[in-house]
């Protein structure tokens, strides 16, 4: 996709460019993650600061390819510290570099508490049906199963099957 004059423009009057081995900090809107993000007119749509930055400045970004910070910097626009990558990698560099969240259970956004799975996984021991377990507790019931049969939530204790 070519991108316009007018979305460079757009682009980088949001961004602080610095020295070339500083991060270019990006000056807008963020998603929720922390990243930059920017309604690129040329799009139509919103797109990762990052991204911006890079297909303005080094091309297209292949498909199944991501663009990874070497700087590990949420806002930096720096295409120097910019590069292509895959999921994979960028798992890999999240691990080596320390930035890998505790995101078992509740600490992952869910609607459920550890407090709630032992009820539910309490109600599975004895008797209750993964159906109706489900709809106590707002989920599909091969949820319900995973989480009671300890396949989810396994940092939490299993109870036996009465």
């Amino acid at each position: 996709m070519k991108i316009s004059e007018k979305t460079k423009r757009l682009f980088w009057a949001k961004v602080t460019v610095r020295d070339a081995d500083e991060c270019w900090l990006w000056g807008n809107s963020t998603m929720n993650s922390g990243y930059g993000n920017f309604w690129s007119p040329s799009h139509g749509r919103p797109v990762g600061a990052r991204q911006m930055s890079f297909m303005i400045e080094v091309g297209a970004i292949p498909e199944g390819l991501c663009v990874l910070h070497n700087c590990d910097n949420k806002l930096c626009c720096n295409p120097a510290h910019l590069r292509l990558g895959t999921k994979k990698e960028n798992t890999a560099d999240m691990f080596k570099r320390g930035r890998n969240p505790d995101l078992k259970g509740e600490k992952n956004h869910s609607k459920l508490t550890d407090e709630k799975v032992m009820d539910l996984r309490r109600r599975w021991a004895d008797g209750e049906s993964q159906y109706s377990l489900g709809r106590a507790f707002g989920i599909n019931p091969s949820t319900a199963y995973r989480i009671a049969s300890g396949q989810r939530w396994t940092h939490l204790p299993v109870i036996a099957r009465h």
